[in-house]
């Protein structure tokens, strides 16, 4: 790395949930002490999503990646909080953003929605505040990973049924993963463009009541530690459960 070259490094993973799995916050652990032990200076930034849209958004992957469970059955069976496929401390954002202040002296905390509020004026921000530059005129600010559709949501998981291999926990009926071969992630993407699938999966169709409930008791100390620890006041504008 030449003199004053920025080593950039990006990871989700980096905060503790490898391939939906937790192990109750080992991989967290792990992951700090080795980023501290290769970049002892680092300035660490961590990207925060109101723990609602964000298992909404997890249980698209998650049948994307093969699974077939409703996350209502998820809930229900325990798997979203064991530690084997999820754990919902691994949203505890206040706990996180502790374990890395005590490991590194610059931590910055952005919020996901201020991204989505107005993309530019937040990138801007953000470059002046961590040193980085980017070129606002050339960058396209187009949506990857859209919400899957209602029904292609529902196609997605039947044909899952067909296939053993996929992420755990999942069942199947009969293995014939040579009929899905065109399952790619792109043609996934591609196919979810369409309206004939009806409208995008809510938040609300994706959790259902039980688990929003849940996770709108769950998160109240946590969120509410942002705001009077970290100074995360927007979090309410957002409506993160506080």
């Amino acid at each position: 790395m030449s003199p004053g070259e920025k080593h950039v490094v990006i990871a989700h993973k980096l905060t503790g949930l490898v391939d939906f799995v937790w192990n109750n916050g080992a991989y967290r652990d792990f992951f700090v002490r080795q980023l501290k032990h290769h970049f002892p200076d680092a300035h660490i930034v961590l990207f925060l999503r109101n723990q609602m849209t964000f298992m909404a958004s997890a249980y698209s992957s998650y049948l994307t990646h093969g699974g077939t469970y409703t996350f209502k059955k998820l809930f229900r069976t325990g798997k979203l909080g064991d530690g084997s496929m999820f754990a919902f401390d691994y949203l505890k954002y206040d706990e996180m953003i502790a374990l890395y202040k005590s490991h590194f002296e610059k931590v910055s905390v952005y919020v996901y929605e201020d991204f989505l509020d107005d993309n530019i004026l937040f990138l801007k921000r953000f470059c002046k505040e961590t040193g980085l530059e980017a070129d606002m005129e050339s960058l396209k600010m187009v949506k990857y990973n859209e919400k899957l559709r209602r029904r292609f949501a529902a196609f997605i998981r039947i044909c899952n049924l067909f296939q053993k291999k996929g992420v755990q926990p999942k069942r199947y009926w009969v293995n014939l993963p040579f009929l899905f071969r065109w399952m790619t992630k792109q043609r996934l993407i591609h196919y979810n463009y369409y309206r004939f699938w009806g409208k995008k999966l809510s938040t609300e169709q994706a959790l259902g009541n039980e688990l929003m409930a849940y996770i709108g008791e769950y998160y109240k100390e946590s969120n509410r530690n942002l705001i009077q620890s970290y100074g995360l006041t927007q979090i309410e504008k957002y409506r993160y459960p506080i």
